[in-house]
């Protein structure tokens, strides 16, 4: 199976190397600032669990259930609650920009306390915060978990749990100013839109700030026509700088690497496989030994490696050893 997948990979790394300088729309590198999500967060009731809600050792939310009970009328004041089928969680959610009252929104839900299941529990109505402190959703309904074989099953979701309280709009132009931030901060990517933008919008004055930021200095005409700007600006499009980087998925041994990356004349020895990189390749039959021109790339070195057998543990290894040594110039990422 790794064989396969490490074949889909090669040809994966050529297409990008074929099709890599390809023009990109500015709406997928940016983001506009103004637009991005804010996280609300609150506290709240979980009840309705069979027995695995939180000890006696944490009473807190005994505590919470009566008060709620109270507020409802109930006189628990001098009752001593004992049950074990209530736990108090923390909620979070991300509120999106230019949304309506009564839009609703999913909500995370985490113990707080010491109960270590709170999957099928039905969350109480709770307030949801901003950091203004002003309350922006109301949360209530039943806990879903992704997996019900785990052990641990001490936070979940509440798909659409939350129900808007207020409108919430975003404020995009700040100072006379439209701001965008680059979603991979990159100083050549940031130029070349800055020099589309000019191109097309000469009347605007354009700042860039640093590897991700640029300011827009708005004309009254465009202040006032300012979605129609964005949308104009959006579907612009540029060749993006790639990083160099490799990433690694552990567990399923699928490789994803861009940018170009090269090697330089090194040798690495590695349990039975030894890698040679040299610009005068003086090649023996030496069994598993794997031979690459310095000229080479990331992509025939890890087509050798699939065919000495090495597992993705060893090519992890092996890269970063490359790398430690100066061979090989790119971010490795492992997950």
């Amino acid at each position: 199976m790794k064989k396969w997948i490490f074949i889909i990979i090669a040809v994966l790394f050529f297409c990008c190397n074929v099709y890599g300088q390809i023009n990109v729309k500015v709406k997928n590198l940016v983001s506009v600032e103004g637009l991005n999500e804010n996280s609300i967060m609150g506290y709240g009731l979980v009840t309705g669990l069979n027995g695995t809600g939180d000890s006696k050792k944490f009473n807190v939310s005994q505590i919470i259930l009566t008060r709620i009970l109270n507020n409802l009328g109930i006189d628990l004041d001098d009752v001593q609650l004992n049950s074990k089928n209530n736990a108090l969680v923390f909620i979070t959610s991300k509120l999106p920009p230019n949304v309506k009252a009564g839009e609703k929104i999913d909500v995370g839900v985490a113990s707080m306390g010491d109960s270590r299941n709170i999957a099928g529990g039905m969350l109480l109505q709770a307030p949801m915060k901003g950091m203004d402190n002003k309350t922006y959703a109301v949360a209530e309904g039943v806990i879903s978990v992704s997996d019900g074989t785990k052990k641990n099953q001490a936070s979940g979701i509440i798909p659409s749990g939350a129900v808007l309280a207020q409108d919430f709009s975003s404020d995009i132009i700040k100072n006379n100013k439209l701001i965008f931030t680059l979603n991979s901060p990159d100083f050549n990517t940031v130029i070349k839109i800055r020099d589309i933008i000019i191109e097309n919008f000469s009347e605007l004055q354009i700042e860039v700030i640093n590897n991700k930021i640029i300011e827009i200095n708005l004309t009254d005409d465009h202040r006032k026509n300012i979605s129609e700007l964005i949308s104009k600006i959006e579907n612009l499009e540029v060749v993006p700088e790639t990083t160099a980087r490799i990433v690694i998925n552990k567990n399923s041994g699928v490789i994803v690497i861009s940018g170009d990356i090269k090697l330089l004349e090194s040798a690495v020895s590695y349990k039975n496989i030894d890698i040679v990189i040299n610009r005068n390749l003086k090649q023996d039959e030496a069994k598993n030994v794997f031979y690459l021109d310095e000229s080479s790339d990331i992509q025939s070195l890890i087509d050798g490696l699939n065919k000495l057998g090495a597992k993705t543990e060893d090519i992890i290894s092996i890269l970063y050893s490359l790398k430690k040594a100066g061979a090989l110039f790119a971010d490795i990422v492992v997950n």
